[in-house]
């Protein structure tokens, strides 16, 4: 049972933490399309051959990356060159998926090769630009955004001022991004253009500022706006030069940490810490820092000392350090944590999960997670999920009526709520009505069938399968 309850945790962790699924289940029938061909994981019922397009392999491709499966867009789109081998297309998408997944060679080869194909190609020009700066050769994005000619494209326009700002050229800069800004159409482009004039407006206002204060705000810039590559390179100019700056080497290592460049991000968050022990924001960020290298007794301090400092939101630092204590297997500090979490924040219900799952499971206390049910029954009285984690408790205490009942009540709020299908088909196979089972296995994958819940529903599903045939 405790295998069990550890995999719906999981799972119900998935369900409720999803914010995409509203895409997933709208998409099933052309998901179905695509994975019940060769990836069926209900079995081979329904395998039937089809024939593509090179638009199916695109569109078949784009839904794919929404979805988060990279590889098997690319596959797709691949297969979408073959059909026409002249366009630039499919080239242009390869190379940004290549971007998403941080594969920046084979991004920058992809979109060089789309250039080729259609040297009138703004995207495959700006992707090639966006490459360069991912692979630290602003030089080349330079070259690249200065020889290409597309004079009514903003998005390439807001590289060059980018980079004309790394290069030194203020002034011209901040007239690219003031005209940018004047005239683009384009709310995330308008965005970021700001944060960029806001760090200029901020360096005149005073009056005679030095350089390296400059840099640090448009490095801020470059971070703000995910250009973290930039930022990085920017900064150890800065601190050469001044590298007593203790925001200039906080904000390299946030640059870093959000590189998950961990090591690189602990030596500029130490250097931080010895020029200010107290500053909150440094010693919760050092503790990430250590938490990505797996040092977590470490983390486990500087996690502390960021609320001994005042860190806000203090709900995070619970969090981190209920997730390190787990990983510790300290699961009694696991639990007092993120029940602190529910004591400062219990409006996302997926807060309640590990709580009820560490009593039920770790410290023997089901009458605790039943308390805590209940409670996110209380502080939740009209979602679905409230009512499929008591009768998750139900299930663990072995009382499958009860547990039933609270299902079938989610179900009535929600009737695609995957995980409760889940759980009733858990019930039906304790219960040993194996047919019911079985359909309730096949509905949860249908609701969510490229994500865990899904996933395990399939398994289970074709376990029974094999069970049913012997």
């Amino acid at each position: 049972m405790k295998k069990l309850l550890l995999t719906i945790l999981v799972l119900l962790i998935t369900i409720a933490s999803l914010s995409a699924a509203g895409i997933f289940l709208n998409n099933t029938a052309l998901l179905t399309d695509i994975f019940a061909i060769e990836h069926s994981p209900l079995g081979d019922e329904d395998k039937v051959a089809t024939n593509f397009s090179y638009e199916d392999y695109i569109e078949k491709g784009q839904l794919l990356i929404e979805n988060d499966y990279y590889t098997l867009a690319i596959n797709e789109f691949t297969q979408a060159a073959k059909e026409k081998p002249l366009a630039s297309e499919p080239y242009i998408l390869i190379g940004q998926t290549h971007l998403q997944t941080k594969n920046y060679e084979k991004a920058l080869a992809n979109f060089q090769t789309a250039l080729e194909k259609n040297p009138d190609s703004a995207d495959a020009a700006i992707g090639i630009v966006q490459s360069y700066i991912h692979l630290n050769e602003f030089d080349l994005a330079r070259e690249t955004a200065d020889g290409a000619h597309y004079p009514d494209n903003q998005e390439l326009e807001y590289y060059r001022a980018m980079l004309l700002a790394y290069d030194s050229e203020y002034d011209r800069s901040e007239s690219h991004f003031q005209e940018l800004i004047e005239t683009t159409e384009d709310e995330e482009i308008r965005q970021n253009t700001q944060l960029f004039l806001d760090a200029y407006e901020e360096y005149e206002l005073e009056q005679g500022g030095q350089e390296s204060h400059l840099r640090t705000l448009l490095a801020q810039a470059c971070t703000d706006t995910e250009e973290y590559e930039l930022a990085t390179t920017i900064l150890y100019q800065v601190l050469s030069e001044t590298p007593t700056y203790r925001d200039a080497w906080i904000l390299l290592g946030y640059a870093y940490l959000n590189l998950e460049d961990y090591s690189n991000a602990t030596s500029a968050f130490e250097e931080a810490t010895e020029l200010d022990t107290t500053k909150p924001e440094t010693n919760y960020f050092l503790a990430l820092a250590y938490f990505g290298q797996d040092r977590l007794e470490e983390a486990i301090t500087y996690l502390e000392l960021a609320l001994v400092y005042g860190f806000e939101p203090q709900v995070q630092v619970y969090q981190k350090l209920a997730e390190t204590y787990f990983l510790l297997e300290d699961y009694e500090s696991a639990t007092r944590n993120y029940e602190k979490v529910l004591e400062l924040n219990d409006s996302d219900l997926t807060y309640f999960i590990r709580p009820i799952w560490l009593n039920m499971d770790y410290l023997d206390n089901i009458a605790r997670s039943f308390e805590l049910a209940q409670w996110a029954i209380n502080s939740h009285p009209d979602e679905a999920m409230s009512y499929n984690l008591m009768g998750w408790v139900f299930i663990e205490n072995n009382d499958l009526w009860e547990a039933r009942e609270y299902l079938e009540h989610a179900l009535e709020i929600d009737p695609e709520l995957a995980a409760a299908y889940l759980n009733i088909g858990t019930i039906d196979e304790l219960e040993g009505n194996l047919d019911q089972a079985k359909e309730n296995y096949r509905t949860a994958y249908n609701l969510d069938q490229n994500d865990s819940v899904g996933a395990l529903a399939a398994e289970k599903y074709n376990e029974l399968l094999a069970r049913l045939e012997d």
